[in-house]
C-alpha cells in the first residue's frame, strides 16, 4: 500500500505543469553559475583582447576609427553594445563574458519555446538541453567576451518568430519583426550572414503564408544588411586578407570543429532518446489531434549541411579549397534538427507523464555532467596557461628586463599590452599597417622602418622557425634566452649591436 501510495504521489507530481519550467530553471541556473565561474577563473583569451581594445575611449567618434581599422574585424553591433553598459569600466572583459552567459541561457528557453510548437512540452525540452548544454562550443562561448553567444541567441530567436509566424496569419507586423531578425543576425557576426540566408530561404520554401510577402521582406533586409556593411566591410579588410574571418582551410580541422559542435555524446543521447520514444511509442494508443511537425524543419536541416557538404565535395575536387566557414555556429542546431522529424513523430501518441519526464531528466543529468567534464577538460588553461594559450601572459621577469623588447607578432604585442608590459614595442615596415593602429593604440609603442637602430642591446621576442624580420644577422650577435618563458610557439633571443649604433628615424 505505501508502494502505491508513493507512485501515486510521484504520478501526481508529474502531472503538474510546473515541473519542467522548473527543470528547466534549474538547468539554466546551473549553466549561469557554471559560466560565472569559469568567466571569473579563465584567464583572458587573446580574441577577448580585441573586444577589450575595442570599447575602450570616451568618445563614439574613437570607438568608430577602432571599428573602422580592421584590426577587429567584425560588425560593430555588439562592440557597440558593450561599450555602452561596460565601456566605463578599467576591466570590463567579465561583465562581457556574463553577458555572452545571458544570451546563451535566453536561448536555451527560446529554443524550447520553438520545440513546443511541435513536440510535447518534457519532448521539447528534453531537445532543448540536449542540443546545447553538452556542446563544447556552447558551453566555451558562454564565458566569453564575443560576439559568438549573442548571434547564436539572435538565430534562435529568428527560428521562434518563423515558427511563430506560421501559427497564425502574418500580419505586417509579423513580417517587419521577421525581417529584423533576419537582418539582426549577421549585424552581429558577419559568417551570420550565411545562417540568415539559409534560414530565410527555407522559411520561403516551406512556408504556408504568400511567399512572395516573405521573400521582398528577406530581401528588403539582405539588401539593407549589404548596403550598410559591405563599405565598412572593404573599409577594415584594408588590414587584411577578407578571408582570415570566413574559412577553415583544412579538412580535419573541420572535422574537429564539427565533433565539437556536434558532440558525438549528443547524438548518441539523443539516439538513445530516440529509441526509448519508438519503444514507448509501439506500447501507445495513437493521437490524432496532435500537430505534426512543419516541413520547414526538414528543408532547414538539409540547407544547414548543405554547406558543409559543398565544402567536403570542393575539397576533395579542388586543391586549397575551403571547406567550412569559420564560426558556423549555427551548426550548434544541426543536431536538433537532425532528431526533430524523428522526435516529433512520438507528439501522436499519448504518452503518461511518468514516460515522459524519465528521458527530461536523463538530459538535465547529462547537462550537469557536461559543466563538470567541459571545466575539467579546460583544467590545462588554468594550471599552466603560458604552455597551453596563445600569448595569454607575458613572463613576469619581463616587467623588469631593463632592455627594450621588440616583437613583430601583432597578436602577442596586443596581448602583452593587456597583461602591463609597456616595454614591448611592435615593430612593422607596413606603412599603412602603422598609421591604422596608430590609429587604434598607443602610438608611442608603435615603430616601423628600423627603429631598432635606436638600441645598443635589446630582446626580440619571435615565432619558433620565422626569420628575424627586418634584423640583418652580421650586425648583431643573437643569443636566445631560453630562461624566459613565454608560450609555446615563441622564444626570446637577445640581439647585441656589432657596430654604433645609427641615427633614430622618426616612428
Amino acid at each position: 500500500m505505501k508502494i502505491f501510495e508513493a507512485n501515486s504521489r510521484m504520478q501526481s507530481i508529474f502531472e503538474s505543469n510546473r515541473v519542467v519550467p522548473l527543470l528547466l530553471f534549474f538547468c539554466c541556473l546551473a549553466h549561469f553559475s557554471f559560466s560565472w565561474y569559469m568567466a571569473c577563473t579563465r584567464p583572458v583569451w587573446c580574441d577577448e583582447i580585441f573586444t577589450y581594445f575595442h570599447i575602450q575611449g570616451e568618445t563614439w567618434s574613437s570607438f568608430w576609427e577602432r571599428t573602422t581599422s580592421g584590426l577587429n574585424r567584425m560588425p560593430p553591433l555588439y562592440f557597440a553594445l558593450c561599450k555602452l553598459l561596460f565601456g566605463h569600466l578599467e576591466e570590463p572583459i567579465l561583465p562581457c563574458r556574463m553577458l555572452s552567459s545571458l544570451f546563451m541561457c535566453g536561448s536555451i528557453i527560446i529554443l524550447y519555446q520553438f520545440f513546443r510548437f511541435d513536440l510535447p512540452k518534457t519532448w521539447a525540452a528534453c531537445l532543448a538541453l540536449a542540443v546545447t548544454m553538452p556542446s563544447d562550443f556552447f558551453l566555451s562561448y558562454s564565458y566569453e567576451a564575443r560576439p559568438y553567444g549573442a548571434a547564436y541567441a539572435a538565430t534562435v530567436l529568428f527560428l521562434w518568430l518563423i515558427r511563430r509566424s506560421e501559427e497564425r496569419t502574418c500580419s505586417i507586423a509579423d513580417l517587419v519583426a521577421l525581417g529584423l531578425s533576419c537582418l539582426l543576425v549577421p549585424s552581429i557576426h558577419y559568417t551570420f550572414a550565411i545562417s540568415s540566408a539559409i534560414i530565410g530561404i527555407a522559411h520561403v520554401a516551406a512556408t504556408n503564408h504568400s511567399r512572395k510577402h516573405l521573400f521582398i521582406t528577406y530581401l528588403v533586409a539582405g539588401t539593407a544588411f549589404t548596403l550598410t556593411t559591405l563599405p565598412l566591410l572593404m573599409e577594415q579588410t584594408k588590414f587584411g586578407n577578407a578571408l582570415a574571418i570566413i574559412p577553415y582551410a583544412s579538412l580535419s580541422v573541420a572535422k574537429d570543429f564539427l565533433a565539437k559542435t556536434m558532440a558525438p555524446g549528443v547524438c548518441l543521447l539523443l539516439s538513445a532518446l530516440s529509441a526509448w520514444g519508438f519503444y514507448m511509442a509501439s506500447r501507445m494508443p495513437f493521437e490524432k489531434t496532435a500537430v505534426p511537425l512543419h516541413r520547414i524543419a526538414t528543408i532547414m536541416l538539409l540547407a544547414l549541411a548543405l554547406v558543409p557538404i559543398l565544402g567536403f565535395v570542393g575539397s576533395r575536387v579542388i586543391a586549397n579549397f575551403f571547406f567550412l566557414p569559420r564560426y558556423y555556429l549555427s551548426t550548434l542546431l544541426l543536431p536538433a534538427f537532425l532528431f526533430l522529424p524523428i522526435l516529433s513523430h512520438f507528439a501522436r501518441f499519448r504518452f503518461s507523464r511518468l514516460s515522459q519526464m524519465i528521458p527530461l531528466f536523463i538530459c538535465a543529468c547529462a547537462s550537469f555532467v557536461s559543466l563538470t567534464t567541459h571545466a575539467k577538460e579546460f583544467e590545462h588553461i588554468f594550471t599552466k596557461p603560458q604552455q597551453y594559450s596563445y600569448a595569454l601572459f607575458p613572463d613576469p621577469r619581463l616587467k623588469k628586463e631593463p632592455l627594450p623588447i621588440i616583437t613583430d607578432d601583432l597578436i602577442l604585442w596586443l596581448c602583452y599590452q593587456y597583461g602591463g608590459l609597456p616595454n614591448l614595442h611592435y615593430h612593422t615596415s607596413d606603412n599603412e599597417q602603422a598609421v591604422r593602429l596608430k590609429a587604434y593604440l598607443p602610438k608611442n609603442l608603435i615603430h616601423q622602418n628600423k627603429i631598432t637602430e635606436a638600441w645598443e642591446e635589446f630582446l626580440f621576442i619571435k615565432t619558433i622557425g620565422q626569420p628575424f624580420t627586418g634584423l640583418e644577422a652580421n650586425n648583431y650577435l643573437t643569443k636566445s634566452r631560453e630562461d624566459y618563458i613565454t608560450d609555446p610557439v615563441h622564444k626570446v633571443v637577445e640581439y647585441k649591436r656589432i657596430h654604433s649604433p645609427k641615427v633614430l628615424q622618426s616612428p
